[in-house]
């Protein structure tokens, strides 16, 4: 795959990505509470922006999810091990700001 064609795959990925996640947007916007609504919104932006090495040796990055996917049909689990790290990284940031946005919410008087 040659650079232009890489650019090509990451830019078609990225806008069916951004456009599921203004889909889950706009479905969760109907939600009452605030806490399901901002986790499950920052989940799936984990689940669909986080990246990882896809060959190793080389700088070149893919989606996590299918990195990962592939890696594990393919047997490759070192690379499924990696883009699980990935995964587990930004996640727990994702949860740490969740519980923080949750947190001010509760100690500060809503106006």
């Amino acid at each position: 795959m040659n650079h232009s064609e890489y650019v090509l795959a990451w830019a078609v990925y990225l806008g069916a990505a951004s456009v599921l996640y203004l889909w889950v947007h706009l479905v969760s916007k109907s939600w009452r509470w605030s806490f399901p609504r901002t986790s499950f919104r920052g989940l799936s932006a984990v689940f669909l922006f986080t990246p990882a090495v896809s060959e190793p040796g080389t700088d070149l990055l893919g989606p996590a999810n299918l990195v990962m996917s592939i890696a594990f049909l393919q047997n490759d689990f070192s690379l499924v091990d990696k883009a699980a790290a990935n995964f587990a990284i930004f996640t727990i940031i994702v949860i740490l700001l969740v519980a923080l946005k949750a947190t001010v919410e509760k100690l500060l008087p809503s106006r």
